[in-house]
């Protein structure tokens, strides 16, 4: 009995700690006009002093002569930005607190091979992190789940809501799979030797495609009528018709090309995750039609004799390539709020300033299959958008009204209560001149 209460008492407290306190946003009860700001509907043009209707959680009109209902709630911007919501397309948010604390992290499974797992049941729609990343206008995620070779199912979810039922905007949107290290090594901290990685990645490929061999044949008994229930062939289906498409997180140039010939095999859809090699594999990404999701741009070079501004290049060499990428950020979920950031960099060092936006925007919708709710600012399609003072890559820029689904979302997080805290603290003090109401 001892031991079950103080279990009950170590899940209430790690619950306790780790949740906010944001209440989510009530359902959009009459129309909301956004006047007088600079609206950038990624798609479209640019309104300089335009005007967004949204009613019922979908936008109703975008212009410069918007005829605006009597009983419409109307802000005036004062030349303020507006934007679709920022997409973080490769996330951990929900799924991860601390990595330290175990009882924090569900975002791996046991075993190599759970194509049945689902991301968004596992997310904590009262984590920390949900405020912190849409505070900088991400308000949608790709939650992708981690571990083994077949992680399980992704979906994308809205950064607000009571529950995964609420939050989901998608799902299952692909599978994830980790692509086997095509390369051995020889490092002083590998325990195996190299013919013992041979054997490894050799067994685990074989796995991997009788997976797929075998969803097919179960598919064609259930079709039959003799297939005896298994949940996790039974997850396969959308992906070996190619209804939904495998991420497939690969590095190196060899993973990368044996993933897409794999994927070509198979006959399936394919999205490159990762992707520090793509730069040298862009005539047959291009030949296949193969995105990429680009998530270790925020990380050193892999080899000795790459260049140091190596990573930050990637985003402008495969815009000149013709590819379709997004700019995202893996196994760093603490760092997401900081993406837009990331793409900046990538600015600095070469890609066009609107790519950089699209990556994060209709690009990212695009590759997810999504871009006909989300993505860009155009009538019909979801009202998840937010205002900015400024370029939401530039780090200056803060965000001040944001909605998902036309819905109010609260932008206060344990950064900004700590921010006012202290402000007050040293205004009390008399180190700071107070503010005027």
């Amino acid at each position: 009995m001892k031991t079950l209460k103080l279990f009950f008492t170590i899940l209430l407290t790690s619950t306790i700690l780790f949740s906010s306190d944001q209440i989510p946003g009530k359902k959009q009860s009459k129309p909301i006009a956004l006047t007088n700001g600079i609206i950038h509907t990624i798609t479209g043009p640019t309104y300089s002093k335009g005007t967004i209707l949204f009613e019922n959680g979908k936008i109703t009109a975008i212009g410069e002569n918007v005829l605006i209902p009597a009983n419409a709630e109307k802000i005036d911007l004062y030349g303020k930005h507006v934007y679709p919501g920022l997409i973080s397309a490769t996330s951990l948010v929900g799924l991860v607190e601390l990595e330290a604390i175990r009882s924090t992290r569900d975002n791996i499974e046991t075993g190599k091979f759970n194509p049945n797992v689902r991301a968004e049941i596992s997310v904590n729609p009262d984590g920390d992190l949900i405020p912190t990343t849409r505070a900088n206008g991400f308000l949608l995620t790709h939650t992708m789940p981690e571990g083994g070779i077949v992680s399980g199912k992704s979906a994308v979810l809205k950064m607000d809501g009571w529950t995964h039922e609420d939050m989901t905007l998608d799902a299952p949107t692909g599978l994830v799979i980790n692509w086997p290290n095509m390369r051995t090594s020889q490092s002083q901290f590998v325990r195996t030797t190299e013919d013992e990685q041979k054997k490894e990645r050799e067994k685990d490929l074989v796995a991997l495609r009788n997976l797929f061999e075998d969803a097919k044949a179960y598919q064609l008994l259930k079709k039959n009528g003799v297939a005896k229930t298994d949940l996790k062939l039974e997850s396969m289906e959308p992906f070996i018709s190619g209804k939904k498409l495998l991420f497939v997180v690969a590095n190196d140039q060899l993973q990368i090309e044996a993933a897409v010939q794999f994927a070509k095999e198979q006959g399936v859809k394919i999205v490159i995750v990762g992707g520090r090699d793509a730069v040298y594999v862009t005539d047959l990404l291009k030949k296949e039609n193969v995105p990429v999701i680009l998530s270790e741009i925020y990380s050193l070079p892999a080899r000795r004799w790459e260049d140091p501004d190596y990573n930050w290049e990637l985003p402008k060499k495969l815009y000149d390539s013709g590819i379709q990428f997004s700019i995202s950020v893996q196994n760093e979920n603490s760092q997401e709020r900081n993406t837009a950031f990331y793409a900046g960099f990538a600015v600095a060092h070469g890609l066009p300033a609107d790519e950089a936006l699209r990556s994060l925007t209709i690009n990212a919708a695009k590759i997810l299959g999504i871009e006909n709710k989300v993505g860009s600012l155009e009538v019909g399609k979801d009202a998840t958008l937010f205002v900015s003072t400024g370029d939401p890559l530039e780090v200056m820029s803060n965000v001040t009204n944001a909605y998902i689904d036309g819905r109010i979302v609260d932008l206060t997080s344990k950064h900004t209560i700590l921010r006012d805290k202290y402000i007050r603290k040293y205004e009390d003090l008399g180190v700071l001149k107070k503010k005027l109401n």
